[in-house]
Parts: C-alpha cells; structure tokens; sequence
C-alpha cells in the first residue's frame, strides 16, 4: 500500500502495523513527556473550522519498547518531536496533540 500523506497516519493503521511487524502484545509505546511551547491561540471560525477552534503547541517525548518473543530481553527507543493539535476547547486541542505523538515522532533506527 502506497502512503499518500506519510505526515499524518490513523491510530488505527499505527497499532496494525506494529502489531504485524513485533506481534500482538510484543510492543508498547507512551509518551513519556509533553511541555507548552507556547500559549493556546484562538482561532477564529474559517471554512474549513466554522466554529473556530484552539490550537496548542506542544513538545512530547516518545518511548517504544519492543519485547523478544518469549518476553527475556528488549529494545527501548525515545525521540522528541514537537506539533499541534488543534480542537474546541484547550483540552481537547491537547488530546488531538497528545494521540498523535506515537505516529509523529517514531522511534530512533541507531541504538
């Protein structure tokens, strides 16, 4: 399958692909940090937005671990990405950020 939009992946084909390539339980990622960048900007309504909205502005640590089949051993990768999530309200604007941090910010290749 050819990625159209390699910026931006659904959760769903994210947990999919990872459950394809480690196994279904073998792998777990978090975000282990999120820090403001800058203050929550209102944005007035547009067309795309007819009801305006809040954009946020954050940076996020990510950590995958990948477990061995039999759970004896494992590889942890971090990296730090920062974007926006954008919604109605502050809260939701940062939860929009904080699902994407898995699929933006993929883990490390170097050890």
């Amino acid at each position: 399958m050819a990625l159209t939009n390699p910026d931006y992946l659904e959760a769903w084909h994210i947990i999919d692909m990872a459950n394809e390539v480690f196994g279904f339980g073998n792998w777990d990622a978090e975000t282990v940090e999120m820090n403001r960048k800058y203050v929550p900007l209102q944005i007035p309504p547009t067309e795309e937005h007819p009801k305006g909205g809040i954009v946020v502005t954050y940076s996020a640590r990510v950590r995958l671990t990948v477990y061995s089949q039999d759970g004896s051993s494992k590889v942890v990768r971090e990296r730090s990405g920062g974007h926006r999530g954008f919604g109605p309200t502050v809260g939701q604007a940062i939860e929009v950020f904080a699902s994407r941090q898995p699929k933006r910010t993929p883990p490390s290749a170097h050890s």
